[in-house]
């Protein structure tokens, strides 16, 4: 994901920041998603131990190592990731273009009827 994001961005025009800022975005999820993940595969393979860095409490909830890999690493790269893909993908603009398209007819409709 992170290569086709670095070989679109060449591609793209603008400042720095528009032409590789999803790549940034993207390149910046990547770890953050991978957190939690890798926080497991130490901990089963022995290697962090689990003591103070357990997920759950005791009474089942979220520990503050949970919240903070579960739910904030985690979430907050799916965010970045979701928002640099669609950047990439230039989806506001084209989102832009459907809605004048649309209201461009809507106008010429109403306009007939008259």
């Amino acid at each position: 994901m992170i290569q086709f994001a670095a070989w679109t961005s060449k591609k793209r025009r603008g400042s720095h920041w528009q032409r590789f800022g999803p790549m940034y975005l993207i390149l910046l999820s990547l770890p953050l998603v991978m957190a939690d993940l890798t926080r497991h595969v130490l901990q089963d393979s022995g290697m962090w131990p689990e003591g103070e860095s357990a997920m759950f409490n005791d009474d089942g909830s979220l520990s503050p190592i949970g919240w903070l890999f579960t739910i904030f690493f985690t979430w907050s790269g799916f965010i970045l990731m979701i928002v640099g893909s669609l950047w990439l993908a230039n989806i506001h603009i084209k989102l832009y273009e459907l809605y004048k398209t649309i209201r461009r007819k809507c106008q010429n409709r109403s306009s007939r009827r008259r």
